[in-house]
């Protein structure tokens, strides 16, 4: 029965093909084989991303979005110029084909266990029809039921593992802080702080777990830890208000620090953790400024929860930043609607050398976003930063800005004898005490650039050693 139930489900995708057989110039299928990943592979975000992928590329390119009763999802469409959307339809045109599907929907969804080559079919109706005819006409079952409880005793040992390290461990040698630019608007150095961002370091996390690299090979398992990590890192950043240090959030005249910007989960933002902070601020007599990064996939997951976390953000007086952009995501959405304050673009070393369409499809993302609010981040290189400012693109955040403004420290701090560019660099990255007890200007550390000079003598070897100094304004 299971059989036939599945067949008579799998109807009206044998008819369509069989009418797109007919007419098949220009037209292709794309299968994504989500039946082929293991049991515990499959998570609903899985299914979501990938339906909403291939649901905006169908909309785009006369198609259609099939689910078999097995989980595969089967996408029928037209190669070719994409269809300009209708006036009440929110999104851009975009020449990106749909054979770029098959890269995009492997690296969003991360299916690092599993051979590309084997996740998604993609068939040229013209001269392939016959091996998509086969897969249509094949009965699939459903898929089969879920694992025993005590099938799942392995995972849950590990989660639970993974959970005891994380209320235990120590948050300054898990944390790391990361000070993004706006380039060429301060007068002297042209390095004018934008903010500081705060997220966790996996390879810590890593070390301390009996199974290293774990985290790693499971975005999905880490952003559960996440979910937990936020607790504690919402709660450190309430009780760190008005009392200095790096996980200060308040911007008085007494600390002129850039704002502090903090990577959570939605749920985080949903939590009573967050409410506690963002009361907390409000009580606080300064100024106080926070930022909180999304990632995208998270936002793509439950757009429902995204909107509730995106209005607690609104209601709290926080920049909500969108973060985990690739140039492979801007290729088939528009993240315009979502209203970022800012939004962090994954730098690549592929975005110099993208094929025509593809690069138009990604500037043209760009400036729907408008390049004042669009940070490039691991920019990592010079590379990095030419083809930013050539797109009119500002605001920098990655290792090789770290460099420039260890560089630019030593040069103008009056302890810089001390230390060396790669001890000023590793200051700057870590918010324990420990790690930051070396530095003898923390002004100048939390600040993350030089201070705006003042007439300054210089010692022997030619080095800056203002008298007295005021941060640049962020």
């Amino acid at each position: 029965m299971q059989d036939l139930s599945a067949a008579a489900s799998d109807g009206p995708l044998h008819d369509a093909a069989l009418r797109a057989a007919r007419q098949p110039a220009g037209r292709v299928a794309v299968v994504l084989h989500l039946s082929r990943l293991p049991a515990l592979g499959v998570r609903p975000h899985h299914r979501r991303v990938a339906r909403a992928l291939m649901q905006d590329t169908a909309g785009r390119y006369d198609g259609q979005v099939f689910e078999r009763p097995s989980g595969d999802l089967v996408l029928l469409c037209r190669r070719g110029l994409a269809q300009a959307p209708s006036p009440g339809q929110t999104g851009r045109s975009t020449t990106a084909d749909p054979l770029a599907l098959p890269e995009i929907l492997t690296r969003l969804l991360r299916a690092g266990s599993a051979d590309p080559g084997q996740l998604v079919s993609v068939w040229s109706l013209e001269d392939e029809q016959e091996l998509l005819l086969a897969y249509t006409a094949t009965r699939t079952r459903p898929n089969p039921a879920p694992p025993a409880r005590e099938d799942y005793a392995g995972q849950t040992s590990l989660i639970d593992v993974l959970g005891g390290v994380v209320d235990q461990v120590n948050l300054g040698d898990v944390l790391r802080r990361q000070t993004a630019i706006v380039l060429g608007e301060a007068p002297d150095t042209g390095l004018t702080p934008l903010y500081r961002d705060l997220s966790f370091a996996v390879p810590s996390l890593e070390a301390r777990l009996a199974e290293a690299g774990q985290i790693r090979v499971d975005p999905f398992l880490f952003r559960h830890l996440s979910a937990r990590l936020d607790q504690r890192v919402l709660a450190a950043v309430t009780a760190s208000l008005g009392r200095g240090g790096a996980l200060d959030a308040s911007t008085g005249e007494s600390r002129r620090v850039p704002m502090l910007h903090l990577s959570l989960t939605v749920a985080g933002v949903l939590s009573p953790a967050f409410a506690a902070l963002a009361e907390a601020c409000r009580r606080l007599p300064g100024p106080v400024a926070v930022g909180v990064e999304l990632a995208v996939m998270e936002v793509a997951a439950d757009t429902q929860r995204f909107a509730r976390a995106r209005a607690r953000l609104a209601e709290a007086g926080f920049r909500f930043v969108l973060g985990g952009v690739s140039h492979l995501s801007l290729q088939i959405a528009d993240p315009a609607p979502l209203r970022p304050d800012l939004m962090k673009l994954d730098w690549s070393q592929r975005l110099p050398d993208l094929p025509d369409g593809e690069a138009e499809a990604v500037d043209t993302a760009l400036r729907a976003i408008g390049p004042q609010r669009i940070v490039l981040h691991r920019a990592d290189s010079e590379a990095a930063l030419h083809w930013g400012l050539a797109r009119g693109i500002r605001r920098f955040q990655g290792r090789h800005v770290d460099m420039m403004l260890g560089a630019a420290r030593i040069v103008s701090c009056v302890a810089a004898t001390q230390c060396n560019l790669r001890q000023c660099v590793e200051r700057a990255r870590t918010v324990a005490a420990s790690g930051r007890a070396g530095c003898a200007n923390h002004a100048l550390l939390d600040h993350g650039a030089p201070f705006t000079a003042v007439p300054a003598d210089r010692d022997a070897a030619g080095r800056a050693r203002p008298a007295r100094s005021t941060p640049v304004s962020a």
